[in-house]
């Protein structure tokens, strides 16, 4: 019984990582694909502009031409660098996004992007209507 439990388990971890490949795969795909504004509104706001994207024809993105052994590999280089944020809140996240640095570095002491930040999420606003819009 304990033997077919870790088989079961063993399974669902296998399909539940093949899942955030798969998943991994389709963002990659969209990013390549996407134009500069749409990429840009994406950064601003975090979610495509209406109507969503159309899912790029195949063969059209850099990653087709991958072999799954590559794609896997950047995949898991890609899962490595997001468990380094993973113990980082929601704020903190959001605070980087914007600023492009963490909260305990001051403004003052790094390159900091939040000008250029709040030029594009003004800019955007004003093109897409989204004045207002919860953004965060």
């Amino acid at each position: 019984m304990m033997v077919e439990a870790m088989a079961i388990r063993n399974r669902v971890e296998r399909l539940e990582q093949e899942t955030r490949f798969q998943n991994w795969l389709k963002f990659q795909r969209y990013l390549e694909y996407l134009s500069d504004d749409q990429l840009e509104h994406f950064v601003v706001f975090g979610f495509w502009r209406a109507p969503q994207p159309s899912e790029p024809p195949a063969g059209k993105c850099r990653v087709d031409s991958l072999s799954r052994k590559e794609l896997i590999r950047l995949f898991e280089a890609d899962e490595r660098k997001r468990a380094k944020f993973a113990h980082r809140s929601d704020v903190e996240k959001t605070f980087f996004l914007n600023h492009a640095h963490w909260p305990e570095e001051a403004c003052d002491e790094c390159d900091c992007q939040q000008p250029w930040s709040d030029k594009l999420r003004a800019h955007y606003s004003r093109t897409t209507g989204t004045e207002g819009a919860s953004v965060t």
